[in-house]
């Protein structure tokens, strides 16, 4: 009876949002009229009907009850599929070189506490100050005061720019990019198919994402990658986002509370190579995004249905790699610049901002490196950069505020909660909250930074700590190999071998 009540109530939710709340709330009341309203000549029918009432709604409290746990229990979705326990991962990963510890920032760069902060007065003018905006204000400044009270007691007050990721390199910018070659097989006679085991347990497996959003559609997955003298060779053909779920993203998922799939497929000192891998392994997509010149770095806070990473930080833009027509074959330029440029809309909804805030700025996106992300099983991602010198902060916050008030109706897969401007200077990890004789207490990979924030009628500087994706700490660590060629091609310093 609860299966079939569930199907009724999910297909209810579907033709209106508002049904189950409003069958509910009518149901509620019709039992309390009857109860307390209608004379029943004869005690014996009102005690059955009371019994009959009270039963089906202690039934109807207890279904509301054990989908409130759900709810709370999402909150810790992600890491029952992903475990991003760098401490627990190193039994398995420990000798295989993947963990890189690295400097966010050049020595002469990283300023964790600003001495001076930009003034952006203007910004006061986007909204009438009136009783109500005030009094939103206070409040949102009072429980967002709380919130990074609590983040920053998490956040060690060091001056230490230390980064942790464990990742496996594909290519980086050092590669030759430009001698980039992609073979691919778009057919549907060469797709990926999911292993038998796999399939056998899909219902149970795609269980796991009861809270995420699920999308119906095809993906390009890579299917092998070489990197040689003469260039980086790439093989694709495709695969679902569902083949995905039930793979990549629920690759440390206890199959009926005993077995996941990372002990049976990937039980291995080193990820299985692609050619040969059970994983769905479509591309991803990771992009970060500076404005003023790398002044700032757009962080945008991911909400509470991702299929990963929920509420957490992601890059600028976090996606796949995505095609208007999967028919078709994949080339090189896309792959290195097409994927943003001809698709500015996507781009634009992941910032925030319409598509038009970019009609006459510069976008040239840079591909910057590309790796296997062990959290997720070898899911490989490609990561860009775009520097956008000639968007000032203030206008990006105007913009932002422009797009709360008229945002478009569709939304991207795993979109953001909001868009932070991180000061990017002050950036920096925190990798763990350690105790005496140095005890780790809580694997924790947080980012704390300073940023301004916008409360309704004026701007306040604060600083903020958020838990962030693993992937984004590995594109911060292809942004530094990036910066360290740059650097060598102005002083003609030759790279270390």
């Amino acid at each position: 009876m609860e299966a079939i009540l569930k199907r009724f109530i999910r297909f209810w939710s579907r033709r209106n949002k508002y049904a189950v709340f409003s069958w509910l709330t009518g149901f509620f009341a019709v039992s309390v009229f009857l109860i307390y309203q209608l004379p029943f000549e004869q005690k014996h029918i009102y005690d059955i009907i009371v019994n009959i009432l009270a039963s089906f709604m202690g039934f109807i409290l207890s279904l509301i009850l054990l989908y409130l746990l759900t709810l709370i229990l999402s909150h810790y979705e992600d890491e029952q599929k992903v475990c991003y326990d760098d401490h627990f991962l190193k039994k398995q990963y420990e000798k295989s070189g993947y963990l890189k510890s690295f400097s966010i920032h050049s020595s002469d760069e990283f300023k964790p506490t600003p001495k001076v902060f930009e003034d952006l007065p203007d910004l006061e003018k986007m909204s009438e100050c009136n009783l109500i905006d005030i009094v939103s204000h206070k409040l949102q400044y009072w429980i967002q005061t709380a919130f990074h009270s609590i983040g920053n007691l998490r956040a060690n007050d060091t001056d230490i720019d230390k980064a942790r990721v464990y990742v496996d390199i594909l290519f980086d910018s050092t590669d030759k990019l430009d001698r980039m070659t992609v073979i691919d097989y778009p057919e549907l006679k060469d797709q990926f198919q999911l292993d038998s085991f796999i399939k056998h347990n899909s219902l149970e497996i795609i269980s796991a994402h009861s809270q995420s959003q699920i999308e119906h559609s095809l993906t390009v997955r890579l299917q092998d990658l070489k990197v040689s003298k003469e260039g980086i060779n790439i093989v694709t053909h495709r695969s679902t986002y569902i083949a995905n779920l039930l793979t990549n993203r629920a690759i440390d998922y206890k199959i009926r509370g005993e077995l996941s799939l990372r002990e049976l497929f990937e039980n291995r000192p080193k990820l299985t190579p692609l050619n040969v891998s059970k994983m769905s392994n479509h591309i991803g997509v990771n992009v970060l995004v500076f404005i003023e010149d790398g002044k700032y770095l757009l962080l945008p806070k991911r909400d509470n249905r991702g299929s990963i990473a929920k509420n957490m930080l992601t890059a600028s833009w976090a996606t796949r790699l995505t095609m208007d027509n999967y028919s078709k074959k994949l080339n090189a330029h896309y792959l290195k610049k097409g994927l943003i440029t001809q698709n500015i809309g996507d781009f634009a909804k992941a910032l925030k901002v319409h598509k038009s805030f970019f009609d006459g700025k510069v976008i040239s996106p840079e591909l910057i490196g590309a790796s296997r992300d062990i959290y997720e099983g070898g899911k490989p991602t490609f990561f860009y950069l775009v520097n956008l010198k000639d968007v000032k902060a203030i206008d990006y916050l105007r913009e932002v505020y422009r797009y709360s008030k008229n945002p478009p109706k569709d939304v991207n897969m795993d979109n953001s909660e909001f868009v932070m401007v991180a000061l990017w200077d002050t950036l920096r990890m925190n990798q763990d909250i350690v105790g005496l004789n140095n005890i780790v207490l809580k694997k924790d990979a947080r980012l704390t930074f300073y940023t301004p924030m916008h409360h309704k009628f004026d701007v306040e500087w604060r600083r903020v700590s958020y838990p962030c994706e693993k992937n984004l700490i590995a594109a911060f660590y292809f942004l530094g190999i990036y910066k360290q060629k740059r650097l060598r091609c102005k002083t003609g310093i030759p790279r270390r071998r």
